[in-house]
């Protein structure tokens, strides 16, 4: 699939998933994009032929810097951006071979899948610690800009 292609798919994804999770209206096409644009990275990494824990904490830290900006810019919690934001990142399929393999009593392979799926997680989880982290700071100069220019 070209990039346009997983671009779409991300965005309908990530605002479907921003839907179900009662996001404000305005909120659900941001999320699709931040989404959209963490997924697009992540397969621009897997192009340069970066592992896949390394590309979903690119990924993720992407969705959470995005997330973080529009949060700052529209005054809302980033959460409603960020949560939608990483659905497409989130390992399902290893999680699912890792249970299905167990399942089958395949567990060199259980162990196999579930390391990967275990350590791309992780990947996401720093990533958005660090997008977010990053983000605290940004909202601190924001908001002290903003004050001194009453």
């Amino acid at each position: 699939m070209n990039y346009l292609t997983q671009f779409i798919f991300a965005y309908i994804s990530t605002a479907g998933f921003a839907v179900i999770f009662n996001a404000p209206s305005r909120a659900i096409y941001k999320s699709g994009l931040a989404g959209a644009l963490g997924w697009l990275c992540y397969m621009l990494a897997l192009d340069a032929q970066l592992d896949k824990a390394i590309a979903s904490f690119i990924g993720a830290l992407i969705v959470g810097l995005i997330s973080e900006w529009y949060a700052i810019k529209t005054k809302r919690p980033v959460t409603i951006y960020v949560i939608p934001g990483i659905i497409p990142l989130v390992p399902g399929f290893g999680l699912y071979y890792t249970i299905l393999s167990i399942i089958q009593n395949d567990y060199p392979k259980a162990a196999q899948t579930g390391f990967e799926a275990t350590f791309i997680a992780i990947g996401i989880a720093l990533g958005l610690i660090l997008a977010l982290q990053a983000g605290k700071g940004l909202r601190t100069s924001y908001i002290h800009r903003q004050h001194l220019s009453r």
